[in-house]
């Protein structure tokens, strides 16, 4: 029986690659590959698709257009409320109005759009959004495997007697890319396969390091709590 589970040990190392190549294991940033979100944060991103089931809009247009009727509402404000002659030149509870109006819009658009941002200009990120789509729709389509992960959050380790840092994803959430027609934005949406928790990494620390990673419970959990978690145990 020992000997039998040495074997499955064995067969379990030879499928898991652990070399360095290997991006669940040292994850690189590539100019075509990868798109890494700065706004909004990981909670509201994880609450948004996976709580809600409702889609991200990568729409950096959008975002310009409510700001800038945001902007001109605030300066209408600024400008009727200017003192002249010791004088308002309307009344003050008409400029309250109008920036309560503001607040309202701020909220009401950010409800309706929300909006991803990444780090990439808005050509750069269409590119992209269209290589990964169609990179995924592809291997999906020839090999009926799901390839297009959304990470939330990242492991900086390194190897025993090693000065050099590595990067190793950790929540990975099965996500879409899809796109209504040529001008339309692009939308992200969770894809409802299973939620994991980095397989390679999970098995690599706990042979190599002795460190066993929390169980994730997906849809029952808020990401940030179990990053935390990991945080203190790592």
């Amino acid at each position: 029986m020992d000997e039998m589970n040495a074997l499955i040990e064995k067969w379990k190392k030879q499928l898991l690659d652990l070399g360095k190549q290997n991006r669940l294991i040292h994850y690189r940033e590539t100019k075509r590959g990868s798109l890494r979100i700065v706004s909004p944060d990981i909670d509201f991103i994880y609450e948004q698709l996976v709580g809600k089931k409702e889609a991200l809009i990568f729409n950096r247009n959008q975002k310009e257009i409510i700001e800038k009727e945001i902007i001109d509402t605030e300066e209408e404000v600024k400008e009727n409320t200017e003192i002249k002659n010791n004088k308002l030149p309307f009344d003050l509870q008409q400029a309250i109005t109008i920036a309560k109006e503001v607040a309202n819009k701020v909220t009401e658009e950010k409800e309706k759009f929300p909006t991803i941002l990444s780090n990439r200009s808005d050509t750069e990120e269409r590119h992209i959004l269209k290589l990964l789509k169609d990179k995924a729709k592809t291997v999906m389509e020839e090999q009926g495997v799901h390839t297009l992960y959304l990470a939330f959050g990242f492991l900086k380790w390194k190897e025993h007697g090693s000065d050099g840092f590595y990067y190793a994803p950790l929540v990975l959430v099965p996500v879409t890319i899809k796109q209504d027609s040529i001008h339309a934005p692009y939308e992200l949406s969770y894809c409802e396969e299973e939620i994991v928790v980095n397989p390679t990494l999970a098995w690599k620390l706990e042979k190599e390091y002795g460190i066993c990673l929390p169980e994730f419970t997906g849809e029952e959990q808020k990401v940030l709590d179990y990053l935390i978690e990991l945080n203190d145990l790592v």
